[in-house]
């Protein structure tokens, strides 16, 4: 790269050579780096191609999984959500050992340890619920508590009821299908004892897949006999109990 000289300074592209200004001084360089053709052909660039295919197929799936969640989402808005995702998934992708480097995939990395672990301590809310003898059983998909199992966090201003649903999603990566599949709510009021409680989804879980337990709450207010979800950006709450085929 030189600096122009002369009267007349260009910005422009001339016998293959490229003028522009960089840092208020008027410059002239050869192109080079990186062009589609080499990023598509070169085989200097075969790292580059298998990153960008791991990151496409990861993209896919993680929009496919938070898509499936958003019922449980409400009207929340997170604006690091999508990134944070993205960066979870691709760890639980890096957990996939046994595939070659542009074939490692979310599916396998879910299968090891590690990678259950990743999703299951993922933030996806700003808080979550202390859960205390609360088990969860893959089996029939019931997660029970048994009092005084359930220790919630101390309810928010104007918060009459805490409300809890279990969601089952069905996460089909060879078809980037998903499904879910919810119990019905049980709200627990507050300042009043923690009842024993089940939920299980109201609709068996069906379909090819990996099996995702999460459980959602949300804060009520009760309203002349009805419950009407607080606005405060910190309502809902979203955790992984479980990952299971």
């Amino acid at each position: 790269m030189a600096k122009q000289s002369g009267i007349i300074k260009l910005k422009s592209s001339l016998d293959g050579l490229s003028f522009y200004i960089l840092n208020g001084e008027y410059v002239v360089r050869k192109p080079g780096g990186f062009t589609r053709d080499a990023i598509k052909n070169s085989p200097k660039m075969d790292r580059v191609r298998d990153n960008n295919t791991e990151f496409g197929t990861t993209s896919s799936v993680k929009k496919l999984f938070k898509d499936s969640l958003r019922p449980f989402f409400g009207n929340q808005k997170d604006g690091t959500l999508h990134s944070r995702m993205m960066s979870l998934y691709m760890q639980i992708k890096d957990c996939d050992r046994t595939s070659v480097r542009g074939a490692r995939r979310v599916a396998i990395g879910l299968e090891t340890t590690e990678g259950k672990e990743l999703l299951k301590r993922f933030a996806f809310t700003p808080h979550s619920l202390d859960l205390r003898n609360g088990v969860y059983d893959a089996s029939d998909f019931t997660f029970t508590v048994n009092s005084p199992g359930l220790s919630a966090l101390p309810y928010l201003n104007g918060a009459t009821h805490l409300e809890l649903i279990l969601g089952i999603v069905v996460l089909d990566f060879d078809n980037l299908k998903a499904h879910l599949f919810s119990s019905a709510s049980i709200s627990i009021a507050k300042e009043t004892p923690i009842p024993d409680f089940s939920l299980t989804p109201t609709e068996h879980p069906t379909g090819s897949g990996m099996r995702i337990a999460v459980l959602t709450h949300r804060y009520l207010q009760e309203v002349n006999g009805a419950l009407y979800p607080l606005k405060d950006t910190m309502v809902y709450g979203l955790q992984v109990l479980d990952i299971s085929h």
